[in-house]
């Protein structure tokens, strides 16, 4: 099969690259969660998620949405370390085959120290996402379907449902299986992400791709600076001795934009 290939972004505005966890368990019987949960996903993260969502510990009023919870390790974190406010609201959705939901929830009960409200949804992420509100999630974690279609088609989704300023992340990203590329995430999260470039922000990818979503005056300055770009790739603007006129033109074009009237 032909690989598929996109760009990456250049530049990565806070986390710059992975940075080991000092507190990761390298002896399973040392994890004080062991007897809950059968396996760790979520240690090797924690650095990241903390660098990232830190600022949003004990801040009323967030919703957070998570996709793909198997046994509520990463919720729990979130649960006790993020969302910790009385006012917070998390969805979860699962397939939760057999039994799985019962477990979910109970671990939930031992491992979590939590008094917002928590919103159980059972099904396809797909079908379930299409009927929450548009712009209502804080923070979203995708983490469900792994395969290159089901990866993609909750990306898109999600990414309405997350507020301006929101925070995605993408769990899985660099995984390492003897599968072909259309049964692992990488693919998708890869064109998602060249897709939607003017209008995320990436901060950081490492197993873990993780981006924010811009606000809409952050597009139009982003879109605004390619515009110009483009017409100036005929170099008239590109010597030395233009640069402060190109700096010029730039803000200008800048501030005509800002004041434009809007008519939709």
């Amino acid at each position: 099969m032909k690989k598929f290939l996109v760009a990456r972004p250049p530049v990565l505005s806070r986390v710059e690259k992975y940075k080991p966890l000092k507190a990761f368990f390298a002896n399973p019987a040392d994890d004080p969660l062991s007897r809950i949960f059968s396996v760790d996903w979520v240690t090797y993260n924690v650095d990241v998620w903390v660098e990232l969502l830190g600022h949003l510990k004990d801040k009323p009023n967030l919703r957070y949405l998570e996709i793909g919870v198997y046994e509520g390790r990463s919720t729990a974190w979130m649960m006790n370390n993020i969302f910790t406010s009385p006012t917070s609201h998390i969805t979860v959705v699962d397939i939760f085959p057999g039994e799985a939901e019962e477990r979910f929830v109970a671990n939930l009960k031992i491992a979590a120290d939590y008094k917002g409200e928590l919103n159980v949804l059972k099904g396809p992420s797909q079908s379930i996402l299409k009927n929450l509100p548009e712009n209502s999630f804080d923070v979203i974690y995708v983490d469900g379907d792994h395969t290159a279609p089901g990866v993609l088609a909750d990306a898109v989704l999600a990414w309405s449902l997350l507020k301006e300023g929101g925070i995605l992340i993408f769990d899985d990203y660099e995984m390492r299986l003897d599968l072909d590329e259309l049964d692992l995430p990488k693919v998708s999260v890869d064109a998602f992400v060249y897709i939607y470039q003017d209008q995320l922000e990436v901060l950081h990818y490492f197993y873990q791709y993780i981006v924010r979503k811009k606000h809409q005056s952050e597009i139009e300055a982003t879109r605004l600076d390619k515009t110009l770009r483009l017409t100036d790739k005929n170099g008239l603007f590109g010597s030395a001795s233009n640069n402060s006129l190109s700096r010029f033109v730039l803000r200008l074009g800048e501030r005509i934009w800002s004041k434009r009237p809007k008519f939709f």
